[in-house]
């Protein structure tokens, strides 16, 4: 499985990800690219435990882990957790993208001790589990606006 933290696998997907602008389409859901990107870094901070959402794990989420994070792509429109949603209005696309780059940036450069966040459904992640989920969550992503 690719590596968030492998350098080639990094840059192929930034360089995906530059292909995104303001008025890209989606291919499927309810986000426009804008949203996508505040989302993503939301998500990026709260795997390096910048941001803290409020647990909704328990045994059957945590131990549905495994397979979200495993080798199938996800399927489109899945669901959004709730802290994960931004308003259409309330983001603007240069600012996103700006935010989505540093915390990228801070999550690639973070080192192998770094105490990553607790996931809202998944409870404890570790390094591994969160470099699979950030690839897969990428990759969903950039297929959702056909990059």
């Amino acid at each position: 499985m690719a590596s968030f933290f492998d350098p080639a696998v990094n840059a192929q997907l930034r360089e995906r990800l530059d292909r995104i602008g303001p008025d890209t389409p989606r291919q499927w859901g309810t986000m426009n690219s804008a949203q996508m990107l505040r989302h993503m870094d939301e998500a990026f901070r709260m795997a390096l435990g910048e941001v803290r959402m409020a647990d909704q794990s328990n045994f059957l989420t945590r131990w549905s882990k495994r397979f979200v994070i495993g080798p199938l792509p996800w399927s489109k429109n899945l669901p959004t957790a709730k802290g994960l949603r931004f308003r259409a209005d309330a983001v603007e696309f240069h600012a996103a993208r700006k935010a989505l780059l540093e915390s990228w940036d801070r999550m690639y450069r973070s080192p192998e001790d770094h105490a990553y966040g607790d996931h809202p459904l998944f409870g404890p992640m570790t390094r591994a589990d969160y470099d699979k989920l950030m690839v897969k969550h990428t990759e969903h992503h950039l297929r959702q606006f056909g990059v």
